[in-house]
């Protein structure tokens, strides 16, 4: 898998785990929506600092988000976050 790829499905995952929009992990993180989109979908590159700021804001160590993990659920490409949310309260 390409690593740019890699690291945006990391991103993808442990914002989820966080039940962050794409807009609030923008906001924490200093970035844009866009931005985090592309992230997200492989197609751009990270800076050390940005990567550093998003395993920060994630919780993670920088490494868990460069690893491959085949046996990871696989996310929905497009989350209504309010019946997700409603799904972790009521579960």
């Amino acid at each position: 898998m390409d690593i740019k790829k890699m690291f945006g499905n990391n991103v993808k995952y442990y914002r989820y785990q966080k039940k962050y929009t794409q807009e609030r992990f923008a906001e924490l993180t200093n970035s844009n929506t866009t931005y985090i989109s592309d992230i997200e979908n492989g197609k751009y590159s990270v800076s050390f600092d940005k990567i550093a700021k998003f395993a920060e804001v994630l919780n993670v160590q920088v490494f868990e988000l460069f690893i491959d993990n085949k046996s990871r659920v696989k996310l929905p490409r497009r989350v209504d976050m309010n019946k997700w949310q409603l799904v972790f309260i009521i579960s």
